[in-house]
């Protein structure tokens, strides 16, 4: 199937799928947008698998899922992980509250 087809069944623009696809356009602002781009891949809602398609493309836009941007714990503890990631000083209690937040979400 073209990606044309792929569009006119799903009722996408393919100016715009096809600028996402070569990285010129970001994906949509919101869930719901980028929601109906995973169910027309074949994604169900609400599986890891649409939960790690909806994640990236938050992460494509460099922004956090609104889901953990308003979890006040989650974001609270957002800089130790950027500190573990570029190297800098964490404390030990630190890593156990991330953890400890990352196993229960």
């Amino acid at each position: 199937m073209t990606m044309r087809e792929f569009c006119s069944i799903h009722n996408l623009d393919h100016g715009n799928l096809s600028k996402m696809e070569r990285g010129l356009l970001p994906p949509p602002r919101t869930t719901e947008k980028i929601s109906v781009l995973a169910v027309a891949v074949g994604l169900k809602p609400e599986t890891p698998e649409w939960q790690d398609f909806v994640d990236r493309a938050y992460a494509s836009r460099g922004e956090i899922p609104p889901d953990l941007a308003t979890e006040e714990a989650i974001v609270n503890r957002l800089p130790v992980l950027f500190r573990s990631l570029r190297g800098g000083p964490v404390t030990e209690e630190e890593v156990r509250l991330l953890m400890q937040l990352i196993r229960n979400s």
